[in-house]
C-alpha cells in the first residue's frame, strides 16, 4: 500500500497538499494505515475509500501492480466515489471548491496508463474524452487542473522498432523506453517555457502540443534503433562509420530497393563464386575448422558449399573495406552514382552484421561466423523468408540433412522477403535526416535540438572507428558547458580498470593526454579536467576536492533488468545521464514491477558520485547503487510531495 501511494504521488498534477488529505497520505506512507487497517476517523474515510478503490482496481498485491489484469474500462467505482462526495448540481460541485489532489492524480494515472485490448489483440490507449464522460467530469477539467496527458500517453506507448542485426550497441526496449521518456520530458519543458514567454502576461494555462517536440539528434546512431523507437517529428541519425551511415540512408529511403538487392545477393551467394576464382578461404583453412561439422563431413556437397560461402563472405568483406576506405559521404547534394554507392555499401554492411559472432570480438569480422546454420538463421530471422515452405525443401532435406543441397538451389524473390520488422523499422526512419560527420560537428549543427549520445565506451579498444580518451574528454567538455538538453548512455564500470597498452602508448608519445581512470571519467561530467604528469606520461585528471558551481543538475538513471549470458543470469549495468530533471515522465519504481517504463530508478548525479565508494573502501556494486537511488527518491517524495514539487 505504501509503494502504491509513493508511485501515485509521482503522477501529475503537482499541487500543494494540506489538511486531512496530507494527514491521511502521511499515515499511509509511514505505515499507520495499511491494507488491513480499518479506518474509522471520519476525516479520513473519504480519502481511504478513494485510495482503496484505486488499490483494488489496479490489482495491487505484495507483488506490485498486476498490469495485465486491470480492467481499464471499468470506471463505475471512481464515478460512484465522485458522485458520493462531490455531487455536481447545475454544473457546479456542491459545497466544495476543488477535488482532492489524489483524486486528480488517480484520474491522470488512469488516462495515461490505460491499455485497451481491441480486436486481434491490438492495444490502444484511452481517450481523454472517454474517461471524462465515464467519470462524469467537466469537459475542460484537465485544463483547469493544468495537466495535459499528451506527452505522457505517447511516452507510455510501446513504439519499439528494431531490425535483427548482430552488432554491438543495439538498444533493447527497456532502454529505448527510458530514452523516449527523457526526450519527451525535455521537449515538454522546452515547450512550456516557450509557451510561457509567448503568452506574455496572460494567466490562461496552455497545454504544450505534440508538434512542439524537439528535434531528436542521435550522434552515434549505429543501427538507428533509438530514432526508430522514439517517435520524433524530426530526427537526425549520425554515424561516422561510413557503412552504418549508408545502411541508415538506404534503409530509410527505399524498402523495395533494399529487398531487391538482398534477394539478388542470396541468389548469387550460395550458388556462385563471387570472387572470380580467388582463394580467399582455402581448403587448408577448412581442414582446421571442419572438426566442428563432423556429422556432415560425409555429405559430398557440404564441404564445397561451406568453402564457397566462406570464400564469398571474405570477398564481400574485402570489397566493403575497399569501398569504404577514405570515402567522404555527403547526403545533401546526391547524384545517381552516389545513391547506387550508398545502397551497395549499406546492403553489404547489413549483410556483414547479420551473422552472430561465434566469439566475443566487438564487431570484428571473422570468417568462421559464416556457415550453413548461421545462413539459415539469417534467412529466417533477418529476411524472414519462409524457406521451409518451399516445395523442394522437404525432398532435399531428407536427402541432405545439412541443407547444403537445398540452399544451393534455393532462389528467392523480393516478395518472399517479408522482412516484417524491417519494413516497420524503415517506416519509423523515413523522416530521419542521415549524416556521417564528426560528433563535434553534428552537435554544433544541431544544438537547437535534443542531443542523445551513446558513444563507444571509454577505454574501449575493439571499435574499428577511432574514438579514444581524447575524444571522450572533448565530448565531456562540450556536455558540461552546454545549454541544450542531452542524454548520455554508458555502463557502470570498475573505477580503476587497467588501461590497455595496445595502441595507447604511441597515442601518448604523439603528445595526447589520456584519462587516467573511470573515477576521473565519472567526475569529468561535472568538473573540468586538468593535465598531470605521471611516470613521464601525461594524463587528464579531475580535482574532486575543488568546489565547482554546476549550472545544471545532472540526473542519473539506473535499471531493473536481467538477461542471459552463456546460460548465466546477469543484472544490467546500464546507466544514463541527463542534464535536466526527467522525473515527471518516470514513475516511482519498485523491483517487482516489470511493466515497461516502470523499471527506472532516478537520482541526482551528485548522489551517485558521493556513493561511488563504500565505507569499507570498495566500489559500490550496481545493485546497491540502484537501492541507494530507490531510497533517495522514496525519501524525496515523502519530504516534498506536499509542497507541489516534482517528486
Amino acid at each position: 500500500m505504501t509503494d502504491l501511494m509513493l508511485k501515485l504521488l509521482t503522477y501529475e498534477p503537482y499541487e500543494k497538499v494540506s489538511g486531512n488529505e496530507k494527514k491521511y497520505i502521511n499515515k499511509v506512507l509511514c505505515g499507520d494505515i495499511a491494507s488491513d487497517t480499518v479506518v474509522t476517523n471520519k476525516e479520513y474515510v473519504m480519502y481511504d475509500e478513494l485510495f482503496r478503490g484505486f488499490l483494488s482496481h489496479v490489482q495491487y498485491t505484495v507483488d506490485g501492480i498486476n498490469w495485465k489484469r486491470i480492467k481499464w474500462e471499468s470506471l463505475d467505482w471512481l464515478r460512484e466515489w465522485k458522485d458520493k462526495y462531490y455531487p455536481i448540481v447545475n454544473g457546479m460541485i456542491k459545497g466544495r471548491a476543488v477535488y482532492p489532489v489524489i483524486f486528480k492524480k488517480i484520474c491522470f494515472f488512469w488516462i495515461v496508463e490505460a491499455k485497451i485490448i481491441k480486436k486481434k489483440n491490438e492495444v490502444s490507449q484511452m481517450s481523454d474524452s472517454y474517461f471524462i464522460e465515464q467519470v462524469g467530469l467537466e469537459d475542460n477539467i484537465l485544463n483547469k487542473w493544468h495537466i495535459s496527458p499528451r506527452y505522457r500517453k505517447k511516452a507510455n506507448r510501446d513504439s519499439y522498432s528494431s531490425i535483427t542485426l548482430y552488432r554491438n550497441g543495439k538498444k533493447q526496449s527497456y532502454l529505448t523506453s527510458a530514452i523516449k521518456r527523457a526526450y519527451y520530458e525535455s521537449s515538454r519543458q522546452k515547450a512550456e517555457t516557450d509557451l510561457f514567454y509567448d503568452a506574455g502576461s496572460t494567466t490562461e494555462w496552455i497545454a504544450p502540443k505534440m508538434n512542439q517536440l524537439e528535434k531528436f539528434v542521435d550522434v552515434f546512431a549505429g543501427t538507428g534503433t533509438v530514432v526508430a523507437s522514439v517517435e520524433a517529428n524530426e530526427s537526425v541519425v549520425n554515424d561516422i562509420d561510413v557503412g552504418a551511415a549508408c545502411f541508415l540512408y538506404s534503409i530509410s529511403h527505399d524498402s523495395n530497393e533494399v529487398r531487391e538487392r538482398l534477394a539478388q545477393l542470396h541468389n548469387n551467394f550460395v550458388s556462385k563464386d563471387l570472387s572470380d576464382g580467388q582463394n580467399l578461404y582455402t581448403v587448408k583453412e577448412w581442414q582446421k575448422h571442419k572438426k566442428h561439422y563432423e556429422k556432415y563431413i560425409d555429405i559430398p556437397l557440404f564441404e564445397d558449399i561451406i568453402i564457397r560461402m566462406r570464400n564469398n563472405y571474405v570477398y564481400i568483406h574485402e570489397q566493403y573495406v575497399k569501398a569504404t576506405t577514405g570515402v567522404t559521404l555527403n547526403f545533401t547534394n546526391i547524384s545517381d552514382k552516389d545513391i547506387q554507392m550508398y545502397y551497395d555499401i549499406g546492403v553489404a554492411w547489413m549483410f556483414l552484421n547479420s551473422f552472430k559472432q561465434k566469439n566475443q570480438r566487438g564487431n570484428q569480422f571473422n570468417v568462421i561466423d559464416m556457415d550453413i546454420p548461421a545462413y539459415e538463421k539469417y534467412l529466417r530471422n533477418v529476411l524472414m523468408v519462409a524457406y521451409k515452405s518451399d516445395k523442394k525443401y522437404k525432398k532435399y532435406h531428407q536427402e541432405d540433412a545439412s541443407d547444403a543441397t537445398f540452399l544451393e538451389k534455393l532462389r528467392i524473390k523480393k516478395s518472399q522477403i517479408k522482412f516484417i520488422d524491417g519494413i516497420d523499422y524503415m517506416k519509423s526512419l523515413k523522416n530521419a535526416g542521415v549524416r556521417c560527420e564528426d560528433f563535434r560537428d553534428i552537435i554544433k549543427e544541431n544544438s537547437d535540438g535534443f542531443i542523445y549520445l551513446d558513444s563507444p565506451y571509454f577505454l574501449t579498444t575493439d571499435y574499428e572507428v577511432p574514438f579514444r580518451d581524447e575524444e571522450h574528454k572533448q565530448m565531456l567538455d562540450i556536455l558540461r558547458n552546454s545549454e541544450f538538453n542531452w542524454l548520455f548512455s554508458m555502463q557502470y564500470i570498475d573505477l580503476y580498470e587497467k588501461k590497455p597498452d595496445r595502441g595507447r602508448r604511441a597515442y601518448q608519445e604523439d603528445g595526447y593526454s589520456l584519462i587516467r581512470s573511470y573515477w576521473d571519467y565519472y567526475h569529468g561530467f561535472v568538473k573540468p579536467f586538468e593535465i598531470v604528469l605521471e611516470k613521464k606520461k601525461q594524463y587528464y585528471k579531475v580535482n574532486t576536492k575543488k568546489k565547482i558551481k554546476v549550472e545544471k543538475t545532472i540526473w542519473l538513471l539506473l535499471f531493473y533488468y536481467t538477461y542471459q549470458y552463456r546460460g548465466e543470469t546477469r543484472n544490467t549495468v546500464e546507466m544514463m545521464l541527463c542534464n535536466f530533471d526527467p522525473r515527471r515522465n518516470i514513475p516511482y519504481a519498485f523491483e517487482y514491477d516489470k511493466e515497461l517504463g516502470h523499471h527506472i530508478e532516478v537520482m541526482p548525479y551528485s548522489e551517485f558520485l558521493d556513493n561511488l565508494i563504500r565505507n569499507d573502501g570498495n566500489q559500490t556494486p550496481y545493485e546497491q547503487l540502484r537501492e541507494i537511488a530507490h531510497n533517495w527518491r522514496k525519501n524525496d517524495i515523502i519530504q516534498n510531495y506536499s509542497s507541489g514539487a516534482w517528486v
